[in-house]
């Protein structure tokens, strides 16, 4: 059973964010599994890497999308962004430096953000007309 599970009702009907949001969770499912199975830092650490390389080119592709729609919230959106990423990077922290629930709390924090992400945030840009 998957640790995050996407459904249609997260979509934010646009076709490439919707695919970014799937990998967001292909990936957190991959971390998990990897946390799971005990493969290691190393394998983590890479699946953690990935992660947050696909987050950040979702954010700046998410971020550009708002600008076209010319959304109002961007601002707030973009903070949101960057407070997920130092989030990610102090709960990283506590994981190399040996927290034994550093990864259960950054997996933890993952799940929870992004379905009140995507089901909350998201959606009050999803709800905008395709052409401003």
């Amino acid at each position: 059973m998957p640790f995050v599970t996407w459904t249609e009702s997260l979509s934010v009907g646009d076709p490439e964010l919707d695919e970014q949001h799937r990998g967001v969770f292909a990936l957190v499912n991959r971390l998990s599994e990897a946390a799971d199975a005990g493969q290691g830092r190393e394998v983590v650490g890479e699946t953690l890497d990935a992660l947050l390389r696909h987050c950040e080119r979702h954010f700046e592709a998410e971020e550009a999308h708002m600008e076209r729609l010319q959304y109002v919230g961007l601002r707030h959106h973009r903070e949101q962004h960057l407070s997920f990423g130092r989030q990610v990077a102090s709960l990283r922290r506590r994981w190399e430096n040996g927290d034994p629930i550093g990864i259960a709390a950054l997996l933890g924090y993952l799940k929870v953000w992004l379905e009140q992400h995507i089901r909350g945030t998201d959606q009050l840009y999803a709800a905008l007309p395709a052409e401003p």
